[in-house]
């Protein structure tokens, strides 16, 4: 089956709204909006996590991995993905997820307030993202952690 990212953004964001659950885009694809010349792997979406049932049971048959409390450095989240007409996208309990922060050798809240998220248009929507800023002290959190270039290249790009 055919990627179509396009698609399956279209689809879960028309479904979130319907349910008028909050939500903003996150990880990778937003370092994409925000100007990271990666390639687009996955859809990352986080949600409250009061919501997180809802929109399980909502998408079930589209659900090919999770839901699991992902609990290992540099993440405490719980996470499932979907895969809809080959795209894969990742819905995270953003307000309650954590990261380890190896400088303060300490487990700290991720950013989650929905309501300071930023406007942004793709793919003919107008979506909400995660604030650059917030997006940055992420990246840079897993930058620490993993040696594949793909966060440097975003870390690099948001700083542009």
């Amino acid at each position: 089956m055919a990627k179509s990212t396009k698609e399956a953004l279209h689809w879960i964001v028309n479904l979130l709204r319907k349910h008028k659950i909050p939500f903003y885009i996150s990880g990778g694809f937003a370092a994409h909006i925000y100007g990271s010349p990666r390639p687009i792997n996955d859809i990352d979406i986080d949600i409250p996590e009061k919501h997180f049932q809802n929109v399980l049971q909502t998408t079930r048959k589209y659900v090919t991995w999770g839901p699991e409390k992902h609990l290992h450095r540099p993440w405490d989240v719980h996470v499932f993905t979907l895969t809809y007409k080959g795209q894969e996208i990742d819905i995270s309990s953003g307000d309650t997820m954590r990261f380890y922060d190896k400088k303060k050798k300490r487990w700290t809240l991720g950013p989650s307030n929905f309501s300071t998220a930023a406007r942004k248009k793709v793919f003919d929507i107008i979506v909400p993202v995660i604030p650059k800023k917030d997006l940055l002290t992420y990246k840079l959190l897993l930058e620490s952690y993993s040696s594949k270039p793909h966060q440097k290249i975003d870390v690099d790009a948001l700083y542009s």
